[in-house]
């Protein structure tokens, strides 16, 4: 994946050890991952992984899904907490 914007080594890591793609949830816990570029934006996996030659990507954390957090993406608007947890999609 060729990324002109460059990607911070800990999301090159992160992509590395998930088979070169972004991971949507932490294992164990099963926590959203949300991911931040370098001007402090939100973004979903699934935004930040069709984003990435756009983003730079800086850090990731996990949420709880339905948890309190209000946590917007800044790609799609999804309200990130108020996601549902897709047992199909990728884990951390």
């Amino acid at each position: 994946m060729d990324n002109p914007q460059k990607d911070s080594r800990k999301i090159e890591a992160l992509r590395q050890r998930n088979g070169g793609t972004l991971p949507t949830y932490t294992w164990p816990g099963c926590y959203l991952v949300v991911y931040i570029d370098s001007e402090g934006d939100c973004f979903c996996a699934r935004c930040a992984e069709s984003g990435h030659k756009y983003y730079q990507l800086q850090d990731y954390f996990g949420i709880e899904v339905g948890g309190e957090a209000d946590i917007t993406c800044a790609e799609c608007g999804a309200v990130l907490s108020e996601l549902e947890n897709d047992e199909s999609e990728d884990a951390l």
